[in-house]
Protein backbone atom coordinates (compact mmCIF):
# COMPACT_ATOMS: atom_id res chain seq x y z
CA UNK A 1 0.00 0.00 0.00
CA UNK A 2 2.74 2.50 0.91
CA UNK A 3 4.70 1.47 -2.16
CA UNK A 4 1.75 2.39 -4.36
CA UNK A 5 1.38 5.76 -2.59
CA UNK A 6 5.05 6.71 -2.96
CA UNK A 7 5.12 5.55 -6.58
CA UNK A 8 2.15 7.76 -7.45
CA UNK A 9 3.68 10.66 -5.48
CA UNK A 10 6.91 10.29 -7.46
CA UNK A 11 4.99 10.15 -10.72
CA UNK A 12 3.09 13.31 -9.76
CA UNK A 13 6.35 15.14 -8.98
CA UNK A 14 7.85 14.19 -12.34
CA UNK A 15 4.64 15.20 -14.13
CA UNK A 16 4.77 18.64 -12.47
CA UNK A 17 8.41 19.06 -13.48
CA UNK A 18 9.77 18.55 -9.97
CA UNK A 19 11.77 15.42 -10.69
CA UNK A 20 15.18 16.73 -9.60
CA UNK A 21 16.18 18.00 -6.15
CA UNK A 22 17.31 21.32 -7.63
CA UNK A 23 13.88 22.04 -9.09
CA UNK A 24 12.21 21.02 -5.84
CA UNK A 25 14.57 23.37 -3.97
CA UNK A 26 13.61 26.31 -6.19
CA UNK A 27 9.93 25.40 -5.88
CA UNK A 28 10.30 25.30 -2.07
CA UNK A 29 12.00 28.71 -2.00
CA UNK A 30 9.20 30.25 -4.06
CA UNK A 31 6.54 28.48 -1.99
CA UNK A 32 8.15 29.62 1.27
CA UNK A 33 8.35 33.25 0.17
CA UNK A 34 4.81 33.23 -1.25
CA UNK A 35 3.45 31.52 1.85
CA UNK A 36 5.09 34.07 4.10
CA UNK A 37 3.70 36.96 2.07
CA UNK A 38 0.18 35.52 1.73
CA UNK A 39 -0.38 34.06 5.20
CA UNK A 40 1.25 36.54 7.59
CA UNK A 41 3.78 39.05 6.27
CA UNK A 42 3.92 40.75 9.68
CA UNK A 43 6.13 37.86 10.86
CA UNK A 44 9.10 39.37 9.06
CA UNK A 45 8.06 42.83 7.82
CA UNK A 46 6.98 46.12 9.39
CA UNK A 47 3.82 47.91 8.25
CA UNK A 48 5.88 50.25 6.06
CA UNK A 49 7.34 47.27 4.16
CA UNK A 50 10.82 47.23 5.67
CA UNK A 51 12.24 44.01 7.04
CA UNK A 52 12.17 43.59 10.81
CA UNK A 53 15.58 43.37 12.47
CA UNK A 54 16.80 40.12 13.94
CA UNK A 55 16.36 39.69 17.69
CA UNK A 56 19.75 41.32 18.46
CA UNK A 57 18.26 44.53 19.87
CA UNK A 58 16.01 45.09 22.87
CA UNK A 59 13.29 46.59 20.67
CA UNK A 60 9.88 44.92 20.69
CA UNK A 61 9.69 45.19 16.91
CA UNK A 62 12.08 42.31 16.15
CA UNK A 63 11.70 38.82 14.75
CA UNK A 64 13.08 35.42 15.71
CA UNK A 65 13.45 34.31 12.09
CA UNK A 66 14.55 36.88 9.46
CA UNK A 67 12.62 37.14 6.18
CA UNK A 68 15.10 34.99 4.26
CA UNK A 69 14.85 32.05 6.67
CA UNK A 70 11.31 31.09 5.60
CA UNK A 71 12.21 30.51 1.93
CA UNK A 72 15.43 28.76 3.00
CA UNK A 73 13.60 26.37 5.36
CA UNK A 74 10.97 25.50 2.75
CA UNK A 75 13.61 25.15 0.02
CA UNK A 76 15.74 22.78 2.07
CA UNK A 77 12.72 20.73 3.09
CA UNK A 78 11.47 20.38 -0.48
CA UNK A 79 14.93 19.78 -1.93
CA UNK A 80 16.12 17.24 0.60
CA UNK A 81 13.12 15.44 2.01
CA UNK A 82 10.47 15.34 -0.72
Amino acid sequence: MLDRFFTSLGNLMVTLGLGTPTRRLFFGVVAGFAGQMLIKPSISYNKDGTAKPFITSKSKNTTILPWYSWPAIFGLFFGLFI
